[in-house]
């Protein structure tokens, strides 16, 4: 197979280092999708170029949830025992961090120091599997939600409370971190409003959830320093107000939840859709937060291994998992001059399970992947799904990119292909999100509810006929998004 013969979709842009892109790469083959979950599909088609923006093959997906539909004819056992394995898996990556980090490492050989890494790696690669599988998982239950509550409503079948049902029915079944470091945050806002010492708590604050900014093991963790920026902006809006409005929407949401169910007279198989929807929708974070915190806590065992290479961590993440192996078994390292070239920049290729990586100049002469796309009309409006309702006008700051975030500022609109949990100081700031992907279980839509912020998704098309600058209406009444006249 070609890869002109592919149909590709854009996923998102993300600039990891070339370490972290192993492991999706070598994580996403059949055999190993067979091993972790006991399932024969596989990505077997990818690319990144030296943007960072990412592409799966479409087929890839296709296949996956034909799998899922099957296994699920009956009933719905194999998706709640794929939870149970992904929590275990989550729970086993976590658990090897943990026990690295309690290691002590400095002190034992190279070869005892290669025994903690390939555990490391193994679970780095297996993890790849519970990241992407959940997709189609989360499409195929969003649409079994949707046909049940359009059937149940029969010939009431208006959008708006359609939406407003599977808004209420697609909460996540447990809170998300980003939702419980915000409350976090706010709270130390409303004490160093009253004149209370933060020092302590914001120190208890950053153990807690310095981490999440970071998807790479060489991000940038959150300072102090950070935190009295974000703090500052809590100021201006009052804190107190924020979290009341934070946990009102909360309880407002768990009452809602019981009257819709009464309202539908939801049958069995109604409630175990639901049940799973909100299930996954907690995975879907969930597992990024493992995967986050366990390359975040053994960053400084990856230190370590660099400085024994006599390299930096940025160096060693220019590695692949192999390499860094290789080196603790025989002490061979790349060479300066090639490590030099692979931070420049990075693309791969992956077809059929086989993959060719592109450094330097060769990765840059690839340039950005264009794919064949219909010819995109120019709008003044455009419209997508309602995730979180409200109306507000404002100013657009496309984010792709970590880099993007401090361009947004108070009541901007945000508008990305979709959001991220790194994104959430940048979402703090919003006036409301606008993405080109997603249904109602996606990150933006889950977020946008919490924060009690208009957010519209699933426009297809918003990071392309939008731009830095402009001035829109979004309406997250109607789902539309309108460009106005500055």
């Amino acid at each position: 197979m070609k890869s002109s013969n592919i149909k590709w979709r854009f996923n998102v842009r993300r600039r990891l280092s070339w370490f972290v892109d192993y492991f999706q790469i070598q994580g996403t083959n059949q055999d190993v999708f067979q091993k972790v979950l006991g399932i024969d599909t596989a990505y077997s088609n990818m690319k990144k170029d030296a943007d960072g923006n990412e592409f799966t093959d479409t087929e890839d997906e296709a296949q996956a949830l034909l799998t899922i539909e099957e296994k699920t004819t009956n009933n719905f056992d194999f998706l709640r025992n794929l939870a149970e394995k992904s929590y275990e898996k989550s729970k086993l990556l976590t658990v090897t961090a943990q026990n690295i980090v309690g290691s002590k490492y400095n002190d034992i050989p190279l070869s005892e120091v290669k025994i903690l890494f390939d555990e490391l790696a193994v679970q780095l690669m297996e993890y790849q599997t519970i990241i992407f599988f959940i997709f189609p998982v989360e499409k195929y239950l969003e649409d079994q939600l949707a046909q049940a509550i359009k059937e149940k409503m029969g010939g009431n079948n208006r959008q708006e409370k359609w939406s407003e049902y599977m808004t209420i029915f697609s909460m996540p079944k447990q809170e998300l971190v980003a939702i419980r470091e915000e409350k976090s945050l706010l709270n130390i806002a409303i004490a160093k409003k009253e004149g209370k010492t933060i020092d302590k708590l914001l120190q208890h604050h950053l153990e807690k959830f310095a981490w999440i900014p970071t998807d790479d093991p060489k991000g940038k963790p959150w300072t102090e320093n950070d935190l009295i920026e974000r703090m500052n902006l809590f100021t201006e809006i009052d804190p107190e107000e924020r979290l009341d409005r934070i946990l009102k929407g909360e309880q407002e949401r768990e009452e809602q939840f019981k009257t819709f169910q009464k309202e539908l007279g939801l049958n069995r198989k109604t409630i175990e859709i639901i049940e799973l929807v909100r299930e996954y929708v907690y995975l879907r974070n969930y597992r990024v937060e493992c995967l986050v915190q366990a390359q975040y806590h053994t960053r400084d065992f990856l230190a370590f291994i660099a400085s024994k290479a006599n390299i930096t961590l940025n160096e060693l993440l220019a590695l692949s998992s192999d390499e860094i192996s290789d080196f603790l078994e025989n002490g061979t390292i790349l060479n300066k001059k090639e490590i030099k070239r692979r931070l420049t920049a990075f693309a791969y290729v992956k077809i059929k399970g086989n993959y060719t990586a592109y450094f330097g100049e060769d990765a840059e002469k690839l340039g950005h992947f264009k794919e064949k796309e219909q010819k995109i009309e120019i709008k003044d409006r455009l419209t997508g799904t309602v995730a979180s309702r409200g109306k507000t006008r404002g100013i657009v700051k496309i984010v792709n990119e970590l880099a993007d975030l401090p361009k947004v500022k108070k009541g901007d609109i945000l508008v990305s292909s979709m959001t991220v949990p790194q994104y959430i100081p940048a979402m703090e700031k919003a006036g409301a999100f606008i993405t080109d992907e997603g249904g109602i279980t996606c990150h933006a839509a889950i977020i946008s509810r919490e924060l009690n912020i208009p957010c519209i998704i699933n426009t297809k098309i918003a990071t392309k006929i939008l731009n830095d600058g402009d001035l829109v209406e979004v309406d997250a009444e109607k789902g539309i998004v309108r460009k106005l006249k500055s």
